[in-house]
């Protein structure tokens, strides 16, 4: 009987105790607000687990091949060169996309070579409308083309240096890659080697044949065509370039 009373007086005392700690009437002045942190998780790059380098594979992509040119100019319509050409890309090296700061041929002209260390720029993507089944891949983080080319043209670019300037991303790696289990023709699309040298018009009107391009333009100065989705022709500001076609015979 003296435990189940003492028991009672307990609990009274313990709700007693929670009441007058808890309620209105309790001064502000005797309740420690313990502050929640709220995180903000960062929201990585669109990617689909694809490879984020171009792989070894004897033969390249299956069903075809590619050819790769570099350029650090613009031309008009049916004026245009490139610094360097490289026909069957793929199967000369047997592998299945390009790695921009590897390039495997010595004449070709890489971002480090064209671009100064601390200078700002964006990389743009144009005509991935005609080559869907291509990736880029910048620091790691691989992208449809058709994802980056929406980006390029809406302008929601991320700045980057080769130094890491302030203000800047560092960019320590640029790729295009292929899936390697596809024929190149349904990812790429078929042109001519002269026509995107030459700068001739592609279906639509489009910039080098038609033909996948990459451009690195100076963050200030460079200048997007709203109809080619490339530099505008004429003005400064495009840093270097790359077209990616299937060679079509």
């Amino acid at each position: 009987m003296k435990y189940a009373t003492a028991v009672s007086l307990l609990v009274f005392n313990l709700v007693a105790c929670d009441r007058n700690n808890f309620t209105s009437k309790t001064p502000a002045g005797d309740i420690t607000t313990v502050p929640t942190e709220v995180v903000e998780e960062e929201v990585p790059a669109a990617t689909d687990n694809a490879e984020s380098q171009p792989q070894s594979q004897a033969g390249g992509v299956p069903g075809g091949h590619f050819d790769l040119d570099t350029s650090t100019e613009t031309y008009a319509f049916n004026a245009g060169t490139t610094i360097r050409h490289v026909h069957e890309y793929d199967d000369k090296f047997s592998v299945t996309g390009v790695d921009y700061f590897k390039l495997l041929d010595s004449k070709f002209v890489d971002p480090t070579e064209a671009v100064a260390a601390d200078l700002s720029f964006k990389i743009i993507v144009a005509n991935a409308q005609l080559s869907p089944g291509a990736r880029v891949v910048i620091n790691g983080q691989s992208h449809l083309v058709t994802e980056w080319q929406k980006r390029s043209q809406s302008g929601d670019l991320p700045v980057y240096s080769l130094s890491g300037a302030p203000g800047t991303q560092k960019l320590t790696a640029l790729a295009l890659t292929f899936d390697p289990q596809k024929p190149i023709s349904s990812q790429l699309i078929p042109t001519v080697t002269d026509l995107v040298r030459s700068n001739a018009p592609g279906p639509g009107q489009t910039y080098r044949a038609g033909a996948l391009t990459i451009q690195i333009i100076d963050a200030k100065t460079g200048q997007i065509d709203p109809a080619l989705g490339v530099a505008k022709i004429g003005v400064p500001g495009m840093l270097w370039e790359s077209t990616v076609f299937w060679h079509k015979d």
